[in-house]
């Protein structure tokens, strides 16, 4: 059987392990009070990050829709440009020719 005097002092000791759960408490307390802006905000963040990103993931599949387009253009561009270069180059030595005739 347990005395009178080990029940107060386990009481006590309880007591004191209350105590020191309540500042622990108190403590964690402030701290989530600090967090829960931080948190709230990030949420905000992240939503509207997150609505850009949906944006410019439309917008690259616009761009790269376009690009689907104009990729072949700029190769037939190309081609052109070099069959034209030779002739370009050949008109240039006709003209040579027919100024070196003239003068």
């Amino acid at each position: 059987m347990i005395t009178r005097a080990e029940q107060i002092e386990t009481l006590s000791i309880l007591q004191l392990q209350i105590s020191s759960n309540d500042g622990d408490i108190t403590a964690l307390k402030g701290r989530l009070d600090i967090e829960e802006p931080k948190i709230s905000a990030l949420q905000l963040l992240t939503q509207s990050h997150s609505s850009q990103i949906s944006s410019n993931d439309e917008d690259i599949l616009a761009l790269q829709g376009r690009l689907d387009l104009e990729e072949p253009k700029t190769s037939a561009l190309k081609t052109l440009t070099q069959s034209h270069s030779s002739q370009i180059s050949s008109n240039d030595e006709d003209l040579l020719a027919l100024q070196g005739s003239w003068i």
